[in-house]
Protein backbone atom coordinates (compact mmCIF):
# COMPACT_ATOMS: atom_id res chain seq x y z
CA UNK A 1 0.00 0.00 0.00
CA UNK A 2 1.26 3.39 -0.64
CA UNK A 3 2.26 5.93 1.97
CA UNK A 4 -0.08 8.27 2.12
CA UNK A 5 1.94 11.24 1.89
CA UNK A 6 3.99 9.48 -1.12
CA UNK A 7 1.73 11.08 -3.94
CA UNK A 8 2.36 15.07 -2.98
CA UNK A 9 6.03 14.44 -2.01
CA UNK A 10 6.61 12.84 -5.41
CA UNK A 11 4.70 15.41 -7.76
CA UNK A 12 6.61 17.69 -5.76
CA UNK A 13 9.95 16.48 -6.18
CA UNK A 14 9.27 16.33 -9.79
CA UNK A 15 8.40 20.38 -10.03
CA UNK A 16 11.71 21.03 -8.58
CA UNK A 17 13.42 19.14 -10.72
CA UNK A 18 12.03 20.38 -13.83
CA UNK A 19 12.67 24.04 -12.71
CA UNK A 20 15.62 23.04 -11.36
CA UNK A 21 16.71 21.75 -15.14
CA UNK A 22 15.22 24.59 -16.89
CA UNK A 23 17.19 27.33 -14.79
CA UNK A 24 20.25 24.75 -15.55
CA UNK A 25 19.39 24.64 -19.77
CA UNK A 26 18.76 28.45 -19.53
CA UNK A 27 22.34 29.64 -17.98
CA UNK A 28 24.84 26.84 -18.89
CA UNK A 29 26.69 27.15 -22.28
CA UNK A 30 25.51 23.97 -23.39
CA UNK A 31 26.08 23.17 -27.12
CA UNK A 32 24.00 24.61 -29.24
CA UNK A 33 21.80 22.15 -29.89
CA UNK A 34 17.79 22.10 -29.82
CA UNK A 35 17.58 18.07 -31.00
CA UNK A 36 20.58 17.23 -27.85
CA UNK A 37 19.30 19.39 -25.53
CA UNK A 38 15.40 18.89 -26.02
CA UNK A 39 16.12 14.71 -25.93
CA UNK A 40 18.24 15.54 -23.06
CA UNK A 41 15.90 16.68 -21.06
CA UNK A 42 13.02 14.71 -22.13
CA UNK A 43 15.38 11.52 -20.88
CA UNK A 44 15.40 13.36 -17.73
CA UNK A 45 11.98 14.60 -17.32
CA UNK A 46 10.88 11.47 -18.01
CA UNK A 47 13.31 9.65 -16.17
CA UNK A 48 12.65 11.33 -13.17
CA UNK A 49 8.93 10.93 -13.12
CA UNK A 50 9.37 7.19 -13.61
CA UNK A 51 12.03 7.58 -10.32
CA UNK A 52 9.38 9.81 -8.30
CA UNK A 53 6.20 7.90 -9.92
CA UNK A 54 3.52 9.40 -7.33
CA UNK A 55 1.43 5.99 -7.42
CA UNK A 56 4.49 3.56 -6.78
CA UNK A 57 6.43 4.39 -3.79
CA UNK A 58 8.78 1.33 -3.63
CA UNK A 59 12.31 2.44 -4.03
CA UNK A 60 13.37 -0.95 -5.46
CA UNK A 61 11.29 -1.30 -8.21
CA UNK A 62 13.26 -2.71 -11.34
CA UNK A 63 12.07 0.46 -13.78
CA UNK A 64 13.11 2.81 -11.16
CA UNK A 65 16.52 1.41 -10.65
CA UNK A 66 17.25 1.07 -14.68
CA UNK A 67 15.21 4.23 -15.89
CA UNK A 68 17.87 6.08 -13.13
CA UNK A 69 20.49 4.52 -14.44
CA UNK A 70 19.40 5.25 -18.27
CA UNK A 71 18.77 9.12 -17.28
CA UNK A 72 21.94 9.79 -15.90
CA UNK A 73 23.70 8.08 -18.49
CA UNK A 74 21.79 9.35 -21.49
CA UNK A 75 19.93 12.68 -19.75
CA UNK A 76 21.31 14.44 -17.15
CA UNK A 77 25.00 13.25 -17.53
CA UNK A 78 25.23 14.94 -20.71
CA UNK A 79 23.17 18.07 -19.81
CA UNK A 80 25.60 18.48 -17.03
CA UNK A 81 28.80 17.77 -18.72
CA UNK A 82 28.38 19.04 -22.34
CA UNK A 83 29.34 22.38 -20.81
CA UNK A 84 32.65 21.41 -20.15
CA UNK A 85 34.00 19.80 -24.11
CA UNK A 86 33.36 16.09 -22.54
CA UNK A 87 32.54 15.12 -26.17
CA UNK A 88 35.22 17.10 -27.86
CA UNK A 89 37.08 13.64 -28.38
CA UNK A 90 39.68 13.53 -31.00
CA UNK A 91 38.49 10.36 -32.45
CA UNK A 92 34.89 11.70 -33.49
CA UNK A 93 36.58 14.39 -35.13
CA UNK A 94 34.47 17.75 -36.28
CA UNK A 95 31.63 15.51 -36.39
CA UNK A 96 31.26 15.50 -32.30
CA UNK A 97 27.90 17.87 -32.88
CA UNK A 98 26.28 16.40 -35.53
CA UNK A 99 26.92 12.67 -33.79
CA UNK A 100 25.80 14.29 -30.59
CA UNK A 101 22.36 15.36 -31.74
CA UNK A 102 22.24 11.79 -33.83
CA UNK A 103 23.19 9.84 -30.56
CA UNK A 104 20.26 11.97 -28.61
CA UNK A 105 17.95 11.16 -30.49
CA UNK A 106 18.29 7.76 -30.91
CA UNK A 107 19.32 7.60 -26.49
CA UNK A 108 15.51 8.76 -26.50
CA UNK A 109 14.09 6.58 -28.85
CA UNK A 110 15.98 3.78 -27.02
CA UNK A 111 14.37 4.73 -23.66
CA UNK A 112 10.75 5.00 -25.13
CA UNK A 113 11.26 1.62 -27.05
CA UNK A 114 12.23 0.04 -23.79
CA UNK A 115 9.09 1.53 -21.80
CA UNK A 116 6.61 0.26 -24.77
CA UNK A 117 8.22 -3.50 -23.54
CA UNK A 118 7.62 -3.06 -20.37
CA UNK A 119 4.42 -1.65 -20.14
CA UNK A 120 3.17 -4.07 -23.10
CA UNK A 121 4.17 -7.08 -21.04
CA UNK A 122 2.56 -5.59 -17.97
CA UNK A 123 -1.00 -6.29 -20.53
CA UNK A 124 -0.58 -9.82 -20.73
CA UNK A 125 -2.80 -12.14 -18.50
CA UNK A 126 -1.00 -13.05 -14.91
CA UNK A 127 -1.50 -16.33 -13.77
CA UNK A 128 -2.99 -16.65 -10.59
CA UNK A 129 -0.38 -16.89 -7.38
CA UNK A 130 -0.64 -19.80 -5.09
CA UNK A 131 -1.68 -18.96 -1.37
CA UNK A 132 0.58 -17.47 1.03
CA UNK A 133 3.24 -19.84 2.68
CA UNK A 134 6.46 -18.96 4.33
CA UNK A 135 9.05 -20.85 5.58
CA UNK A 136 9.51 -22.92 8.49
CA UNK A 137 12.22 -22.80 11.21
CA UNK A 138 13.85 -25.98 9.65
CA UNK A 139 13.82 -24.76 6.33
CA UNK A 140 15.61 -21.51 7.06
CA UNK A 141 18.15 -23.67 9.00
CA UNK A 142 18.90 -25.57 5.95
CA UNK A 143 19.07 -22.29 4.02
CA UNK A 144 21.24 -20.78 6.07
CA UNK A 145 23.65 -23.75 6.63
CA UNK A 146 23.79 -23.22 2.57
CA UNK A 147 24.57 -20.01 2.36
CA UNK A 148 27.21 -20.38 4.76
CA UNK A 149 28.83 -22.92 3.05
CA UNK A 150 28.95 -20.87 -0.31
CA UNK A 151 30.38 -17.78 1.67
CA UNK A 152 33.43 -20.20 3.15
CA UNK A 153 33.93 -21.22 -0.60
CA UNK A 154 34.09 -17.57 -1.58
CA UNK A 155 35.98 -16.29 1.80
CA UNK A 156 38.83 -19.56 0.47
CA UNK A 157 38.76 -18.03 -2.94
CA UNK A 158 39.05 -14.71 -1.92
CA UNK A 159 42.25 -15.18 0.64
CA UNK A 160 44.13 -17.65 -2.39
CA UNK A 161 43.37 -15.01 -4.82
CA UNK A 162 44.95 -12.19 -2.97
CA UNK A 163 47.71 -14.48 -2.02
CA UNK A 164 48.59 -15.51 -5.11
CA UNK A 165 48.23 -12.18 -6.47
CA UNK A 166 51.33 -10.47 -4.47
CA UNK A 167 49.19 -9.90 -0.93
CA UNK A 168 47.26 -7.28 0.43
CA UNK A 169 50.21 -4.79 0.12
CA UNK A 170 50.54 -4.91 -3.21
CA UNK A 171 46.20 -4.70 -3.91
CA UNK A 172 46.47 -1.47 -1.43
CA UNK A 173 49.73 0.25 -2.99
CA UNK A 174 48.90 -0.64 -6.65
CA UNK A 175 48.59 2.18 -8.97
CA UNK A 176 47.46 1.47 -12.68
CA UNK A 177 45.05 -0.30 -14.82
CA UNK A 178 43.05 -2.08 -12.66
CA UNK A 179 42.69 -5.07 -14.96
CA UNK A 180 46.42 -5.59 -14.00
CA UNK A 181 45.84 -5.88 -10.35
CA UNK A 182 45.36 -9.38 -10.06
CA UNK A 183 48.92 -10.23 -12.21
CA UNK A 184 48.90 -13.85 -13.02
CA UNK A 185 46.15 -14.99 -10.30
CA UNK A 186 43.15 -13.53 -12.14
CA UNK A 187 40.99 -16.45 -13.26
CA UNK A 188 38.92 -19.08 -11.46
CA UNK A 189 39.39 -17.80 -8.14
CA UNK A 190 38.48 -14.27 -8.63
CA UNK A 191 34.97 -15.55 -10.16
CA UNK A 192 34.27 -17.95 -7.16
CA UNK A 193 35.10 -15.35 -4.65
CA UNK A 194 31.79 -14.18 -5.99
CA UNK A 195 30.07 -16.64 -4.07
CA UNK A 196 30.15 -14.24 -1.44
CA UNK A 197 27.29 -12.90 -3.01
CA UNK A 198 25.75 -15.95 -3.50
CA UNK A 199 25.92 -16.96 0.37
CA UNK A 200 24.74 -13.49 1.14
CA UNK A 201 21.92 -13.64 -0.98
CA UNK A 202 20.69 -17.32 0.72
CA UNK A 203 21.24 -16.25 4.14
CA UNK A 204 19.08 -12.92 3.68
CA UNK A 205 16.55 -14.85 2.22
CA UNK A 206 16.65 -17.33 5.41
CA UNK A 207 17.62 -15.12 8.24
CA UNK A 208 16.52 -11.34 7.12
CA UNK A 209 12.80 -11.39 8.85
CA UNK A 210 14.84 -12.42 12.31
CA UNK A 211 17.90 -10.72 11.71
CA UNK A 212 17.70 -7.76 9.82
CA UNK A 213 20.78 -6.10 11.00
CA UNK A 214 23.17 -9.26 10.78
CA UNK A 215 21.93 -9.56 7.15
CA UNK A 216 23.57 -5.93 6.66
CA UNK A 217 26.25 -6.09 8.84
CA UNK A 218 27.41 -9.45 6.18
CA UNK A 219 26.43 -7.01 3.06
CA UNK A 220 28.50 -4.14 3.87
CA UNK A 221 31.25 -5.97 5.44
CA UNK A 222 31.45 -8.08 1.85
CA UNK A 223 31.49 -5.35 0.14
CA UNK A 224 34.26 -3.84 1.89
CA UNK A 225 36.11 -6.96 1.67
CA UNK A 226 35.79 -6.14 -2.15
CA UNK A 227 37.58 -2.38 -1.34
CA UNK A 228 41.18 -4.15 -2.20
CA UNK A 229 39.84 -4.70 -5.92
CA UNK A 230 39.56 -1.29 -6.54
CA UNK A 231 36.42 -2.11 -8.70
CA UNK A 232 33.09 0.04 -7.40
CA UNK A 233 30.91 -2.41 -8.93
CA UNK A 234 32.06 -4.98 -6.68
CA UNK A 235 31.84 -3.27 -3.95
CA UNK A 236 28.35 -1.68 -4.00
CA UNK A 237 27.12 -5.02 -5.66
CA UNK A 238 26.49 -6.55 -2.05
CA UNK A 239 25.47 -3.53 -0.44
CA UNK A 240 22.72 -3.14 -2.68
CA UNK A 241 21.81 -6.84 -2.20
CA UNK A 242 21.47 -6.75 1.41
CA UNK A 243 19.66 -3.51 1.38
CA UNK A 244 17.05 -5.51 -1.11
CA UNK A 245 16.90 -8.21 0.95
CA UNK A 246 16.15 -6.52 4.11
CA UNK A 247 13.37 -4.19 2.54
CA UNK A 248 11.83 -7.03 0.98
CA UNK A 249 12.70 -10.12 3.59
CA UNK A 250 11.77 -7.86 6.82
CA UNK A 251 10.30 -4.56 6.51
CA UNK A 252 10.19 -1.47 3.80
CA UNK A 253 12.71 0.93 4.63
CA UNK A 254 11.88 4.09 4.23
CA UNK A 255 12.71 7.27 2.22
CA UNK A 256 15.45 8.55 4.65
CA UNK A 257 17.32 5.70 4.60
CA UNK A 258 17.35 5.35 0.98
CA UNK A 259 19.04 8.84 0.58
CA UNK A 260 21.34 8.14 3.27
CA UNK A 261 22.61 5.03 2.22
CA UNK A 262 22.47 6.51 -1.86
CA UNK A 263 24.75 9.33 -0.01
CA UNK A 264 27.06 6.87 1.16
CA UNK A 265 27.46 4.76 -1.51
CA UNK A 266 28.29 7.65 -3.83
CA UNK A 267 30.86 8.85 -1.34
CA UNK A 268 32.02 5.49 -1.35
CA UNK A 269 32.18 5.04 -5.43
CA UNK A 270 34.00 8.76 -5.34
CA UNK A 271 36.59 7.67 -2.50
CA UNK A 272 37.88 3.89 -4.66
CA UNK A 273 37.95 6.15 -8.04
CA UNK A 274 40.15 8.74 -6.19
CA UNK A 275 42.13 5.56 -4.40
CA UNK A 276 42.80 4.14 -7.74
CA UNK A 277 44.76 7.16 -9.35
CA UNK A 278 47.05 8.23 -6.34
CA UNK A 279 50.41 7.29 -6.34
CA UNK A 280 50.11 5.03 -2.73
CA UNK A 281 53.73 4.72 -1.99
CA UNK A 282 53.75 8.13 -1.30
CA UNK A 283 51.36 8.03 1.56
CA UNK A 284 51.18 4.65 2.66
CA UNK A 285 51.47 4.48 6.27
CA UNK A 286 49.80 7.64 6.63
CA UNK A 287 46.06 7.40 5.73
CA UNK A 288 45.20 11.19 6.97
CA UNK A 289 47.13 12.20 4.36
CA UNK A 290 44.79 10.59 1.89
CA UNK A 291 41.64 11.31 3.72
CA UNK A 292 42.81 15.44 3.69
CA UNK A 293 43.65 15.47 -0.25
CA UNK A 294 40.51 13.94 -0.90
CA UNK A 295 38.56 16.28 1.11
CA UNK A 296 40.14 19.23 -0.79
CA UNK A 297 38.64 17.75 -4.31
CA UNK A 298 35.69 16.57 -2.85
CA UNK A 299 33.52 18.40 -5.79
CA UNK A 300 35.86 17.37 -8.43
CA UNK A 301 36.11 13.79 -7.44
CA UNK A 302 32.12 13.65 -7.17
CA UNK A 303 31.73 15.22 -10.89
CA UNK A 304 34.63 12.72 -12.06
CA UNK A 305 32.95 9.59 -10.35
CA UNK A 306 29.32 10.74 -12.43
CA UNK A 307 31.75 11.19 -15.37
CA UNK A 308 33.53 7.63 -15.64
CA UNK A 309 30.89 5.37 -13.88
CA UNK A 310 27.30 7.17 -14.98
CA UNK A 311 27.37 8.98 -18.24
CA UNK A 312 27.87 7.22 -20.87
CA UNK A 313 26.92 9.03 -24.36
CA UNK A 314 30.54 9.14 -24.96
CA UNK A 315 30.65 5.56 -25.66
CA UNK A 316 27.62 5.64 -27.31
CA UNK A 317 28.93 8.12 -30.00
CA UNK A 318 32.25 6.37 -30.45
CA UNK A 319 29.82 3.30 -31.61
CA UNK A 320 28.11 5.65 -33.98
CA UNK A 321 30.97 6.87 -35.16
CA UNK A 322 32.51 3.58 -36.01
CA UNK A 323 29.81 2.31 -37.59
CA UNK A 324 29.60 5.70 -39.73
CA UNK A 325 32.94 5.79 -40.94
CA UNK A 326 33.88 1.60 -41.21
CA UNK A 327 30.15 0.78 -42.11
CA UNK A 328 30.70 -2.62 -39.84
CA UNK A 329 29.16 -4.25 -37.01
CA UNK A 330 30.26 -7.08 -34.54
CA UNK A 331 27.15 -9.07 -35.33
CA UNK A 332 26.53 -10.36 -32.11
CA UNK A 333 30.53 -11.32 -31.57
CA UNK A 334 30.61 -8.79 -28.06
CA UNK A 335 27.49 -10.76 -26.83
CA UNK A 336 29.82 -13.69 -26.39
CA UNK A 337 32.66 -11.83 -24.93
CA UNK A 338 31.58 -13.11 -21.38
CA UNK A 339 32.17 -16.67 -22.13
CA UNK A 340 36.28 -15.99 -23.01
CA UNK A 341 37.01 -17.46 -19.37
CA UNK A 342 35.39 -20.75 -20.22
CA UNK A 343 36.93 -20.15 -24.02
CA UNK A 344 40.32 -19.58 -22.59
CA UNK A 345 40.73 -22.24 -20.15
CA UNK A 346 38.60 -25.39 -21.54
CA UNK A 347 38.11 -24.48 -24.93
CA UNK A 348 41.23 -23.27 -26.20
CA UNK A 349 40.21 -19.85 -27.31
CA UNK A 350 38.09 -20.77 -30.10
CA UNK A 351 35.34 -18.60 -29.85
CA UNK A 352 35.60 -15.46 -32.24
CA UNK A 353 34.40 -12.61 -29.55
CA UNK A 354 35.02 -9.24 -29.04
CA UNK A 355 34.41 -7.10 -25.59
CA UNK A 356 32.74 -3.97 -26.40
CA UNK A 357 34.11 -1.96 -24.22
CA UNK A 358 37.87 -3.09 -25.35
CA UNK A 359 36.91 -2.61 -29.14
CA UNK A 360 35.86 1.01 -28.41
CA UNK A 361 39.39 1.48 -25.59
CA UNK A 362 41.68 0.57 -28.84
CA UNK A 363 39.47 2.64 -31.25
CA UNK A 364 40.01 5.67 -29.17
CA UNK A 365 43.41 4.92 -27.68
CA UNK A 366 45.13 2.17 -30.21
CA UNK A 367 48.59 2.56 -27.49
CA UNK A 368 45.82 0.21 -25.08
CA UNK A 369 45.91 -2.42 -27.31
CA UNK A 370 48.41 -4.44 -25.05
CA UNK A 371 46.69 -3.87 -22.11
CA UNK A 372 43.78 -4.89 -20.66
CA UNK A 373 41.64 -1.40 -20.26
CA UNK A 374 38.36 -1.48 -21.37
CA UNK A 375 35.58 1.59 -21.53
CA UNK A 376 31.98 1.08 -20.47
CA UNK A 377 30.05 0.35 -23.49
CA UNK A 378 26.24 0.95 -22.12
CA UNK A 379 23.40 -1.52 -23.35
CA UNK A 380 22.88 0.86 -26.02
CA UNK A 381 26.32 1.62 -27.33
CA UNK A 382 26.45 -2.45 -27.47
CA UNK A 383 23.48 -2.95 -29.52
CA UNK A 384 24.39 -0.43 -32.15
CA UNK A 385 28.04 -1.76 -32.23
CA UNK A 386 26.78 -5.42 -33.21
CA UNK A 387 23.48 -4.62 -35.05
CA UNK A 388 23.04 -0.64 -35.80
CA UNK A 389 19.13 0.99 -35.11
CA UNK A 390 17.81 -3.06 -35.32
CA UNK A 391 19.64 -3.96 -32.84
CA UNK A 392 19.46 -1.05 -30.57
CA UNK A 393 15.50 -1.18 -31.42
CA UNK A 394 14.58 -4.92 -30.78
CA UNK A 395 17.50 -5.37 -28.05
CA UNK A 396 15.92 -2.61 -25.98
CA UNK A 397 12.77 -3.58 -26.23
CA UNK A 398 13.55 -7.31 -24.97
CA UNK A 399 15.28 -5.50 -22.05
CA UNK A 400 12.24 -3.54 -20.95
CA UNK A 401 10.68 -7.13 -21.71
CA UNK A 402 12.55 -8.59 -19.02
CA UNK A 403 12.54 -5.71 -16.82
CA UNK A 404 9.14 -5.74 -16.36
CA UNK A 405 9.68 -9.85 -15.79
CA UNK A 406 11.51 -9.58 -13.16
CA UNK A 407 8.78 -7.20 -11.70
CA UNK A 408 6.15 -10.16 -12.13
CA UNK A 409 8.39 -12.03 -10.12
CA UNK A 410 8.87 -9.49 -7.56
CA UNK A 411 5.15 -9.07 -6.83
CA UNK A 412 5.22 -13.43 -6.09
CA UNK A 413 7.38 -13.13 -3.08
CA UNK A 414 4.57 -13.25 -0.80
CA UNK A 415 3.34 -16.22 -2.50
CA UNK A 416 6.81 -17.84 -3.21
CA UNK A 417 9.80 -16.42 -0.49
CA UNK A 418 12.45 -18.18 -2.16
CA UNK A 419 12.39 -15.63 -5.46
CA UNK A 420 13.81 -13.41 -2.38
CA UNK A 421 17.40 -15.58 -2.44
CA UNK A 422 17.64 -14.49 -6.89
CA UNK A 423 16.11 -11.29 -6.86
CA UNK A 424 18.22 -8.72 -5.37
CA UNK A 425 21.37 -9.76 -7.77
CA UNK A 426 19.66 -10.38 -10.29
CA UNK A 427 17.87 -7.02 -10.57
CA UNK A 428 20.94 -5.51 -10.32
CA UNK A 429 22.56 -6.44 -13.03
CA UNK A 430 20.02 -6.21 -15.04
CA UNK A 431 19.92 -2.75 -14.04
CA UNK A 432 23.97 -2.30 -14.80
CA UNK A 433 23.87 -3.48 -18.00
CA UNK A 434 22.75 -0.38 -18.82
CA UNK A 435 26.08 1.20 -17.83
CA UNK A 436 28.22 -2.08 -18.15
CA UNK A 437 26.79 -3.80 -21.00
CA UNK A 438 27.07 -7.34 -21.04
CA UNK A 439 30.78 -8.04 -20.44
CA UNK A 440 30.03 -9.27 -17.05
CA UNK A 441 27.90 -11.84 -17.42
CA UNK A 442 29.87 -14.65 -16.46
CA UNK A 443 29.95 -12.62 -12.85
CA UNK A 444 26.11 -13.04 -13.42
CA UNK A 445 26.26 -16.94 -13.66
CA UNK A 446 28.39 -17.48 -10.93
CA UNK A 447 26.61 -15.37 -8.20
CA UNK A 448 23.05 -16.59 -9.62
CA UNK A 449 23.45 -20.32 -10.66
CA UNK A 450 24.44 -21.98 -7.09
CA UNK A 451 21.27 -19.86 -5.74
CA UNK A 452 19.19 -20.90 -8.99
CA UNK A 453 19.91 -24.58 -8.58
CA UNK A 454 18.84 -24.73 -4.41
CA UNK A 455 15.98 -22.53 -5.50
CA UNK A 456 14.72 -25.21 -7.70
CA UNK A 457 15.97 -27.98 -4.92
CA UNK A 458 14.17 -26.25 -1.81
CA UNK A 459 10.83 -25.40 -4.03
CA UNK A 460 10.83 -29.34 -5.10
CA UNK A 461 11.33 -30.12 -1.36
CA UNK A 462 8.87 -27.67 0.07
CA UNK A 463 6.25 -28.93 -2.48
CA UNK A 464 6.24 -31.87 -1.36
CA UNK A 465 6.43 -30.98 2.42
CA UNK A 466 3.33 -29.06 1.72
CA UNK A 467 1.06 -32.46 -0.19
CA UNK A 468 1.34 -33.85 2.79
CA UNK A 469 -0.63 -31.55 4.84
CA UNK A 470 -3.22 -31.30 1.95
CA UNK A 471 -6.66 -32.85 2.46
CA UNK A 472 -7.59 -35.83 0.18
CA UNK A 473 -9.83 -34.69 -2.73
CA UNK A 474 -11.79 -37.83 -2.33
CA UNK A 475 -12.33 -37.01 1.37
CA UNK A 476 -13.66 -33.66 0.22
CA UNK A 477 -15.72 -35.40 -2.70
CA UNK A 478 -17.92 -37.51 0.30
CA UNK A 479 -18.24 -34.04 2.39
CA UNK A 480 -19.72 -32.33 -0.18
CA UNK A 481 -21.99 -35.02 -1.50
CA UNK A 482 -23.29 -35.32 2.36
Amino acid sequence: MLHSYWPPLAWIGNVVFWIALILWISTSNLPSDSIFIGSCAAISVLSCFLLLNPWQSDPFEPIKLVVFLYGGSFGLGPLLLGPEGMYKIPYLGGAWERLLSEGSLLALFGLLVMLFGYYLYGLFPKSKPCPPWELTKGDRKVITIFGIILLVFGFFSYAILVDQAGGLSHFLLYTGGRAEIFQNAFGALYWTSFLLISGLSAIGCAQARSHPFIVVALAVAIGLLYFPFQGREAIIAPIMCGLMLVHYGYKRIGAKWIMIMAFSLTLMASFVGYFRTIDKADVYGRPEEVVESYTDQFSHNLKRTFALNLEQMDAFLIALRHVEISNKLLNGRSFIAWLEPVDRHLLGDIIDSEQAGRFMTILVNPEHRWTQTALSPSIVGELYLNFALAGLSLGLFLYGLFIRFLDTKLRTIQHDPLILMLYPYALWSTAKIVIDGTAHFFRIVVVLLPILLAYFYFSARFESQKKQFLPDPAALVWKRDR
